[in-house]
């Protein structure tokens, strides 16, 4: 193996690590004996498990389609996904039914495909998606599409960039491959592969304001969901930053995508974080409130009745007054070069699909809070 082969193949599983778990389509790998080699986050949440390390290692077919739809058993060796493992042949199957960890069952589709080691077959990747209600999740894609530009075009604009991505990324290890690796090519051909991984964030984020489009609400207290997260939080702003928690006695029940909210709540941490350099304060506050015909004239996004708060308040520099107005719209940023104007537009659309809104007071020098309001369920 050559040295450049040394440095890029992490590289490359790092690579193949971001794109699994960026998919929204739920993903895992089996070895010959179908036992889970690895599982993606979209896996894990349809399976219904709080950590992959549940369901990595275990036998794939007795954890999650060990009975069929009638209740009878379904043993292995019956299994599409089994026999195209053992024949190194591909299956597609549709209608079929996993069984989550609470011992629910629901509808999906579902793809195997083959992997090979040294000309003979070492495993299988399984593809899978939840169909049960996949008429009602098009309707609401094929609408939003239709009436959100913003959506539409993040969409188009992720999938151009990733494709020039993949041309340069491609030419790149060519020559990183070629190239003595003291010559001057391979200095500069190393910047140009970091100047795309910046890029690749960017993408990224594209990516994830067009997948906001594919929304699977469920019944999430976000206290809970807020205490899951403390130690995510905690990593985020690290240890300049006092941190404190207020929630709610009272059960704070939403209908929203708790994946979507999980990253509306780890990104304005972030965004917090950013703007307080030196340290400061950051609250973190789940709270009920009653919003009046009063609240929505005033607030035309609003709609009235009992809703459930999130605010996230920092002590950081604030916002300029200039750009307040213009907060949610794709590619407005308060970081200057280092920002790319995306993550409070993804904010504000993730917000707007659970029937809530955004609101954000801001203070040059005193600091910034933004307040999430989802209807209570």
């Amino acid at each position: 193996m050559t040295t450049n082969e040394l440095i890029s193949a992490p590289q490359e599983e790092d690579e193949r690590t971001r794109l699994l778990d960026s998919t929204v389509e739920a993903a895992y790998g089996l070895d010959l004996a179908g036992n889970c080699t690895f599982c993606n986050p979209a896996c894990t949440h349809l399976l219904g498990y709080a950590d992959p390390n549940h369901i990595v290692g275990k036998n794939m077919h007795a954890l999650i389609h060990y009975r069929r739809a009638d209740g009878t058993p379904y043993v292995q060796e019956d299994c599409p996904i089994y026999r195209a493992l053992q024949a190194g042949e591909r299956a597609h199957v549709e209608g079929d039914i996993f069984w989550r960890a609470d011992g629910s069952g629901f509808r999906v589709e579902y793809w195997s495909h083959p992997t090979r080691r040294g000309g003979g077959i070492a495993g299988a990747v399984v593809t899978f998606r939840d169909t049960g209600g996949r008429s009602e999740r098009e309707n609401l894609i094929r609408q939003t599409r239709k009436t959100d530009p913003v959506v539409q075009l993040a969409g188009h604009l992720a999938y151009e960039l990733s494709n020039l991505l993949t041309v340069i990324y491609g030419y790149g290890d060519m020559v990183l491959a070629s190239a003595p690796a003291g010559a001057p090519a391979h200095d500069l051909v190393r910047k140009m592969m970091a100047a795309a991984g910046r890029a690749n964030v960017v993408t990224n984020k594209l990516e994830a304001l067009s997948r906001t489009a594919i929304f699977h609400p469920e019944i999430v207290d976000l206290r809970l969901l807020v205490t899951k997260l403390d130690s995510d939080i905690r990593r985020i702003i690290g240890t300049g930053i006092h941190l404190t928690v207020s929630v709610s006695s009272q059960p704070a029940t939403v209908q929203t995508d708790p994946n979507q909210i999980e990253q509306v709540i780890l990104y304005l941490v972030a965004n917090a974080r950013d703007a307080m350099p030196r340290g400061g304060r950051l609250a973190i506050d789940v709270l009920g409130a009653a919003l009046d015909a009063d609240y929505v004239r005033t607030h035309p996004s609003a709609r009235p009745g009992p809703h459930v708060v999130l605010a996230v308040s920092d002590s950081g520099c604030g916002i300029d007054p200039a750009i307040m107005a213009r907060l949610f719209e794709p590619f407005v940023t308060t970081k200057g070069k280092g920002g790319t104007g995306l993550g409070l537009a993804i904010v504000n659309q993730i917000v707007k699909q659970s029937g809530g809104h955004v609101e954000i007071a801001s203070e040059v020098g005193r600091g910034t809070t933004v307040e999430v309001y989802l209807p209570r369920v």
